[in-house]
């Protein structure tokens, strides 16, 4: 329950020590090749060659709940670094404590609807049928270049984008709640904001067994029209309510009479 550090050293009396963290341990990288470096004259830290595939991190607890599971993916890792090294004399049982920080961004898409249409008679339920974000970048390689938390305003980016890219997909095909649900929570390398397109299907399903689909598109940026990049350290979140006031189509034929 609580992180350690190996191989195990001992304390000597009357010298000084610098200590620097990062997570995971190149043991627990889940398939992942990156690369973890200090900067002996700076105390700063490198990781390079960070791979994401996207993966959910979200995981179905029952069929009408969705609930967190942060870390669940079989292939991402969540970096994390000591962004400050801590110096500690030689004295037996010193404790030397770190402050972890993200060091990829998180993204997280949740829903809901009202409670009007929880009442609508006719309504039987709502249905999220497909949500995907796509594209973004999918690898890239840090260099730290400060010892505090990354500011979103600096011009200064502590990350390098690669060549790959990947689409988010959240979770799929569950009823709606009043309650938030979350449908994705993906780690993201941390990037100028992607040209990426939010795309989400639902469906109203009625009592009659009609159904009626729905699509909403929108460009990321415009989602976060505030902010210019993905910044480590940060999660970000969408959220969708769905409300009564459903776009309606309907259509009439009429006699085609010229006028003269």
């Amino acid at each position: 329950t609580a992180w350690e550090y190996t191989p195990l050293r001992y304390w000597k009396e009357g010298c000084t020590y610098k200590f620097y963290a990062y997570a995971p341990h190149t043991s627990n990288q889940k398939g992942n090749k990156a690369v973890v470096t200090l900067n002996e004259t700076t105390g700063m830290m490198s990781i390079a060659g960070v791979a994401l595939k996207g993966d959910n991190l979200h995981e179905a607890k029952t069929a009408t709940e969705q609930m967190k599971s942060f870390i669940t993916a079989p292939n991402d890792v969540d970096w994390m670094v000591a962004r400050t090294g801590q110096t500690a004399q030689g004295t037996a049982h010193n404790t030397v404590e770190f402050t972890m920080q993200h060091v990829l961004a998180k993204l997280n898409v949740r829903i809901r609807k009202t409670e009007s249409l929880s009442t609508d008679a006719d309504i039987k339920e709502i249905r999220v049928n497909s949500l995907s974000i796509g594209t973004m970048a999918a690898d890239g390689s840090f260099t730290q270049k400060h010892k505090a938390t990354q500011d979103a305003t600096t011009s200064e980016e502590e990350w390098t984008t690669g060549n790959t890219t990947m689409t988010l997909n959240g979770t799929k095909d569950f009823s709606v709640t009043t309650q938030w649900q979350y449908m994705l929570e993906s780690l993201v390398i941390p990037q100028a904001m992607p040209n990426a397109e939010v795309m989400l299907v639902y469906s109203f399903v009625f009592t009659d067994g009609r159904k009626e689909y729905f699509t909403y598109c929108t460009p990321l940026k415009e989602v976060f029209s505030t902010v210019s990049h993905l910044v480590s350290g940060n999660s970000y979140t969408i959220s969708f309510t769905i409300e009564p006031d459903v776009i309606k189509f309907d259509a009439v034929i009429n006699i085609w009479t010229d006028i003269i």
